[in-house]
């Protein structure tokens, strides 16, 4: 199964956002970064699920987590 994470702009300064994702109750990691303001991912078919956080950055500085999503497996 494929999902696509859509979100807002944080600033229009912001240069990228990366995208985290954890597994069931695994711990969250970095899943991939995109300049734009979506990600598509496919899903592990392992069950349990899976939650995904977004982190904008502008160079080095982070932006505070985004709310966590999660997707029932």
């Amino acid at each position: 199964m494929r999902v696509t994470l859509k979100w807002k702009a944080s600033s229009d300064r912001v240069q990228g956002y990366h995208v985290y994702r954890a597994q069931g109750a695994g711990s969250f990691e970095l899943l991939g970064s995109t300049n734009g303001l979506q990600y598509a991912d496919k899903i592990p078919k392992r069950g349990g699920g899976c939650s995904y956080y977004v982190v904008a950055y502008i160079g080095k500085v982070l932006s505070p987590a985004s709310n966590i999503v999660t997707l029932l497996g």
